[in-house]
Order: structure tokens, then C-alpha cells, then sequence
């Protein structure tokens, strides 16, 4: 009974991110991705809970590993976008673009909002949509498929740059939250990395 609600829950998450990703294109990148982490968050946590409240007590580490995280990726971001610019001209525009969605929000509005949808997003994909799968098959294979079922629901969006973020992203949170058995350490990576590059050094 107990895997079949996760899987349920897991389910809808995935669809429901993916029809938040078509809506995207009618109302936006914020209101619709942003709302939808935060209700499937909610969801995750009301219908849930049991599953997930392992996940979510703090541990020391978790602070330390997933600042160290946010660092690491925030150092290969910069470098592969520099590398990559060159090689795939329409980057950088794909880039400019999805910076104008963010900054249709004035930035102190956009940086508070970070928490809750981060919160969400993190609790839907590394949290329930990660147990699920882990469930059914094991933790490391969870790690990876998680990613790629991450990235897929991102498609809608119309976004390369949104995608392979995703799929970048999603591997080192994925792997985060194997190796930490908990969701805390991949929010904070994920914040960092969040914070870093859509206000205080973007890329473009």
C-alpha cells in the first residue's frame, strides 16, 4: 500500500510538472513553473509524507556537503558555458532569453521565491519521484534515470538550455540525495547554484 501511494504520488508529480512545462509557454517561465513546484511540493509532502519524512530530517553534514556541491557546479557551469559558447552560437541568446523571464520579477521578489519553489522542486523530483524509482529498481539506479525523467518533463518548455540544465543538474542532486539519504543537502546545493547564477553572477 505504501509503494503504491508513492508510486501514484510520483506519477502525478511527473505529469503535473510536464503540463506546467506546456503551460509555461502561455503564461510564462515563473508563474507556471513556480506555481507548479510549489502545489506538487505540497502534494508530495500531504499525500506522502510517511514516505519521504526519513528524507527530510537535517543532518550536520548535509549543510557542508551541499555548499560544496553548489560550489562545484557553479565552477563547472562558468567553465562549460565559456567553452560551449563558441562551438553552439545560439547559446547564448537561448541564455538572454531565459534571463529575461527571470528578471520580469523584480530580483529581491525572484530571490525570496527561490526558497519555496526550490523546496518543491526538490521534494517532487530527488524526494518522491527518486524513492519511487528507487523503490523498484535500487538507489543507484535511481540516480540515474531520476535525471533523465527530470530533464524529459523539462522538453515542453522549448528550452535546450533548460533541458541540458536540467539533466546536469539533476545528476549531481540525484547523486546528492543517494549519497546523503536525505533531500536537504540537494536544496542547498541547488539554491547556491540558483542564487549565483540568476542574481549575483549571471552568465550572460
Amino acid at each position: 500500500m505504501t509503494r503504491s501511494r508513492l508510486d501514484v504520488t510520483a506519477s502525478v508529480c511527473v505529469v503535473g510538472w510536464t503540463v506546467g512545462a506546456l503551460a509555461a509557454r502561455k503564461v510564462g517561465l515563473w508563474p507556471a513553473m513556480g506555481t507548479t513546484a510549489v502545489v506538487l511540493g505540497a502534494a508530495t509532502l500531504l499525500f506522502a509524507y510517511a514516505e519521504l519524512a526519513p528524507l527530510l530530517r537535517p543532518r550536520a553534514r548535509e549543510l557542508p556537503i551541499g555548499l560544496a556541491a553548489g560550489a562545484v557546479m557553479l565552477v563547472a557551469t562558468y567553465a562549460l558555458f565559456d567553452l560551449l559558447v563558441p562551438l553552439a552560437p545560439t547559446l547564448f541568446g537561448d541564455t538572454t532569453g531565459l534571463y529575461a523571464e527571470f528578471r520580469t520579477l523584480r530580483w529581491w521578489t525572484a530571490v525570496a521565491l527561490l526558497v519555496p519553489v526550490i523546496c518543491g522542486e526538490e521534494l517532487v523530483w530527488r524526494g518522491c519521484v527518486q524513492s519511487a524509482i528507487a523503490a523498484r529498481t535500487s538507489p543507484r539506479s535511481a540516480a540515474l534515470f531520476t535525471p533523465i525523467v527530470y530533464a524529459a518533463a523539462h522538453v515542453p518548455l522549448g528550452s535546450p538550455v533548460l533541458v541540458l540544465t536540467a539533466l546536469g543538474g539533476g545528476v549531481l542532486w540525484s547523486l546528492l540525495r543517494t549519497f546523503t539519504n536525505g533531500v536537504c543537502a540537494p536544496i542547498v546545493a541547488h539554491f547556491v547554484w540558483d542564487l549565483v547564477i540568476l542574481s549575483i553572477h549571471p552568465l550572460a
